[in-house]
């Protein structure tokens, strides 16, 4: 086989002519597709860069807005916990109070029904006394004798 000159020649010159009709109809064209297209993946990577960051931000948005509510919670909580404790000191120290001026006025009632007491019985006890001492002495003693004895009661019941 015999490589002849006229054939390569040929060959580079159908070559030449089909590169030449190839760029002239379809290599922009071509270019113009390849380019196109990268350009919308480009563009499609942008965005679902964009989307993705944009979720990414709404993400931590609504975490550091979960935060905050939790945050919030637990400070109501607390603050209702530490109004309790305050209600719980405030009715438990009224109740004292109130059990302490109870029995204030009780034992101060004790003492004045006490005394009160205590004057009935000296109070009977000197009627009943007199009573006796005006039996004994009616029984004992001459008229003279008894108004003595009933003016020397009277003063020693006076001093008492």
């Amino acid at each position: 086989m015999d490589i002849e000159l006229k054939y390569i020649i040929a060959a580079i010159i159908n070559f030449g002519i089909l590169f030449f009709i190839l760029k002239k109809f379809f290599f922009d064209k071509v270019n113009n597709f390849v380019e196109n297209r990268q350009s919308e993946i480009k563009n499609s990577y942008d965005g679902i860069e964009e989307e993705r960051q944009a979720v990414a931000d709404e993400k931590n948005s609504v975490e550091q807005e979960m935060k905050e509510i939790k945050d919030k919670a637990i400070r109501i909580f607390e603050e209702y916990k530490m109004d309790a404790e305050k209600n719980k000191e405030k009715i438990t120290n009224e109740a004292k109070e109130e059990a302490k001026q109870i029995m204030d006025k009780a034992s101060t009632d004790i003492q004045l029904e006490k005394a009160r007491a205590n004057r009935e019985i000296e109070r009977n006890a000197i009627d009943l006394s007199v009573e006796i001492c005006e039996k004994v002495l009616e029984d004992s003693l001459d008229e003279e004798s008894q108004k003595k004895m009933i003016k020397h009661f009277i003063s020693k019941v006076g001093t008492i």
